[in-house]
């Protein structure tokens, strides 16, 4: 889809360690058949809006999906603000925007009242990449001193 499309070797990499990370255990399985994100999170409380906020777990160099849904006026509410870029961008019901959560700050605008706003959002731990590319096991420097 998009982000094979937008982003393809940052694509290709999410793809390349998932498939790592199922192959290596039969118990784990994809969220969605064709998905390459690991982890995903809903927002169905209807009229949740967010402050300024990083996802400082989030692989630093990858990219969340966040796909809003509702009943809302984009040009009323609903909008996605990114900081440090300046960028105030509508964000319409239905649409999906990718962003770099884990360095760029970012928040919404409230919606109006009497309409609803869900998000769903996937994404990608830095350090389950970590995990992965250290033959699937916690990086020494993460393991607590033995006393």
């Amino acid at each position: 889809g998009a982000f094979s499309f937008y982003a393809p070797k940052l694509y290709r990499f999410y793809e390349k360690n998932m498939n790592l990370l199922f192959k290596s255990n039969a118990c784990l399985h994809k969220n969605f058949w064709r998905g390459v994100f690991p982890a995903a999170s809903f927002n169905c409380s209807g009229q949740a809006f967010t402050i300024c906020y990083t996802n400082s777990l989030n692989l630093s160099y990858g990219l969340c999906a966040v796909w809003a849904g509702g009943s809302y006026d984009p040009k009323q509410g609903g909008h996605l603000i990114l900081f440090e870029l300046g960028l105030v961008v509508e964000f319409s019901p239905g649409a999906t925007i990718f962003i770099p959560s884990s360095i760029v700050s970012h928040g919404n605008i409230p919606i109006q009242e009497g309409e609803t706003w869900v998000s769903f959002t996937q994404y990608c731990a830095g350090g389950l990449i970590q995990w992965i590319q250290h033959a699937l096991r916690r990086p020494a420097r993460t393991l607590a001193p033995q006393i």
